[in-house]
Parts: C-alpha cells; structure tokens; sequence
C-alpha cells in the first residue's frame, strides 16, 4: 500500500474515518506467502523482497488482514442471530528501500594491443568484470562484425556481489588501419551501458620485388625480349596479388593516334616522302635548289611521315589511322606479364616473367604497378 501521510498539528489524534488506501501498482516489494492460514499459538515466517526497477527511493506499508473476524454482538440483537464477519487490518509494517546503480569495474577498461597485428589472424586479451553492487548482476557483451570482428567470450552471463568474472576479449582484423573503437556491455537494470576502449592496428601481407626497376637496352624493331624478376611474400598470411602496366612515358606525345615534334635546325629546307603498298614497294626522291622531298606510305593501316626543314625552324609530323594496331594503346601490347596475377603462401616466392616486343621505334618508359589486396607491395 501507499504510505497514507496526513498533516497533522502537535496532539492532534488521527481520524480514522479521514484515512485513505492506495494499492502500490509495482512489485518493489513483496511478501512470501501471500496468503496463507494462521494456525493457533504457533509462530509463521514471512520473507519481504525487496527489487527496484528504478534509480529512486522507496515508501511502502504493508497491511497484514484477517479475514471473516465476527463481529461482537451489540446488545439489543437476538442472541441466536448469525454475528456479521469483516476483514480486519490487525498489523502494518512500514518498509523503506533506497537504490544505487550497479558498481561494476571493467580490469583493465582499455586494451590497448601494441605493434602491428596480421588481417584475418585472432588476437586474444584476457579481462575481469568485477561486481561491486549489493545484488547479483546479469550482463550482455554486444558484437561488432562489420569489418573488424570485435567480441568477448563469454558474451552473457551473471556475476554475484563482490565477485569478479574472467573474460577474453578476441578481435579478428578486417583491413589494414588503425582501430580506436569502444564495445559496449549491457547490465540487466542498469541506466547505461559499460564500455571497453581499444586500440589495435592491424596490417596486410607485404609482397617485395627483386629489382626496382627494368632496362632492356636499345632492341631491333620486331624482337622480342624477356626479364625476371622475383616477387617474395614477405609476411606469415597469404597475398593475392597483380601485375600489370601502368602509365606508358615516351619522348614522343600522343594525341589520338598523331604525334608532333618539332626541332630547330640550320637554315634549309628538305621534305622526305616514303610510299608502301600492298604487294609492291615506291620510293621517290626529287631534288631541287636548296630542297629535298620524299613519301612514305604503308596500306591499308595508313601512315605518313613528312620531315619538312626551313630556315631556323624543322617540322616533324607522324599519323596513324585506323589499322590494326593503334599507337595511344600501344603500350598494352608491347609488354605482356606472365603469370599477372596469383596467390603468394605465406614468406614464399614466385617468377614473373616480361615480355617486350616493341612496335614502333621509340624511347618506351612505363611502369607496372604491383597491387596487393589488402596489402602494400614494394
């Protein structure tokens, strides 16, 4: 029942009549046996329980009823009349209970794991959840699994008072990085949440190369040549990696098939043109005061040249039209990778070979870039 609190002056006698009752609709507290039968000149226990649901204090009476207690007969009533029974309050006990929130310490509350740790490897740290609370606690671990699996093993559980429980936690990287996160722990009835800081950086595999770069020397148009170079997995986890060519560098620019170079040159002027068809061969040189001119063409697949020199100034012209092999992508079939890709074992190595066949005559400079999931190669 609800306490029934009425102001009242110094001597003055409660009235009776002026008393309200009102029924506690929670269950902080609770008496066991509810009900029951008294029997005579014998001794009963009960047992109060008190449970809070919420961080606040707590004012309860409690009314102990005997039920069907017959009435006295009053005086003028026939005594053969049946006497009227009531319900009758014949104690009340006033129960008072104060709360707190949960005590529970978290030793260490950070991990902080330090070095590097592999992707796909599991780390495991050990920690105690202490309870320093008055009461037994039940607990939840939450799980993140997004990336980086982050759990702790048990995940649930209950911890009695001034007790302490051994806990593991176990992270599994995802992807190379630094981690600063937090995991949160939930106590049965507790207004927030307990956290565990950590800290982890975790890492991928590392593919070396054996040389840093290649030199081919100067090559016949039409040749092909070939290197090795040597990639070693210098970690204990296994790496996918790929191989292939990256930005092509040349002397000349290219411009959707066409390329312009220009020089400066002594006063004069000579023009070459070179012609080639399928199936047969011209060439013409015509010579003129101060002048010189020659034509080369090549069909289908048309190309043309023209080397014009005037006084203080050369112009150079190469085009390329539509054949079969195009000069702004020509790096893609000049160099070839066998094998470009694979999975390196964990500290193992492996051959790449290059292939080089160049197709036009030039200064070829590209790169090929070594990409490794996960990973970094170097």
């Amino acid at each position: 029942m609800q306490p029934n609190l009425q102001p009242l002056l110094p001597g003055e006698i409660p009235d009776p009549a002026h008393i309200q009752y009102h029924l506690a609709n929670d269950d902080v507290f609770h008496v066991s046996p509810a009900s029951g039968l008294l029997t005579p000149l014998q001794d009963h226990e009960f047992l109060l329980t008190y449970q809070p649901q919420q961080l606040m204090d707590y004012h309860r009476v409690c009314h102990l009823v005997v039920r069907d207690v017959p009435e006295l007969p009053r005086e003028d009533e026939p005594l053969d009349s049946a006497p009227k029974v009531n319900d009758v309050i014949v104690m009340e006990i006033e129960v008072k209970g104060l709360t707190q929130a949960y005590q529970v310490l978290l030793e260490p509350y950070s991990i902080h794991i330090p070095g590097e740790v592999f992707i796909g490897t599991a780390v495991r740290r050990r920690f105690k959840m202490w309870n320093n609370s008055r009461s037994r606690i039940g607990f939840h671990w939450e799980r993140s699994g997004d990336c980086h699996i982050m759990e702790v093993e048990p995940p649930a559980g209950e911890i009695e008072v001034n007790e302490c429980f051994d806990l593991e936690l176990v992270l599994t990287g995802g992807r190379p990085g630094v981690v600063i996160s937090s995991l949160l722990c939930h106590v049965q009835h507790h207004h927030q949440p307990v956290a565990l800081a950590i800290q982890v950086t975790f890492k991928g595999p590392q593919v070396s190369v054996s040389v840093p770069s290649l030199d081919l020397g100067l090559m016949r148009l039409g040749d092909q040549t070939q290197a090795t170079m040597v990639l070693t997995n210098t970690t204990q986890i296994e790496a996918l990696w790929s191989l292939g060519p990256g930005n092509a560098e040349r002397t000349d620019s290219l411009e959707s098939g066409k390329a312009e170079r220009t020089d400066s040159l002594e006063p004069g002027k000579a023009e070459r043109t070179d012609s080639l068809e399928s199936g047969e061969a011209e060439r013409t040189d015509s010579l003129e005061s101060g002048e010189a001119e020659r034509t080369d063409s090549l069909e289908p697949g048309k190309a043309e040249r023209t080397d014009s020199l005037e006084p203080g100034k050369a112009e150079r012209t190469d085009s390329l039209e539509s054949g079969e092999a195009e000069r702004t992508d020509s790096h893609h079939t000049q160099i070839t990778v066998q094998p470009c890709r694979g999975v390196l074992p964990p500290l193992a190595s492996c051959s790449v070979d290059i292939l080089f066949r160049p197709l036009f005559c030039q200064h070829f400079d590209t790169v090929l870039e070594l990409a490794v999931e996960n990973g970094q190669g170097w």
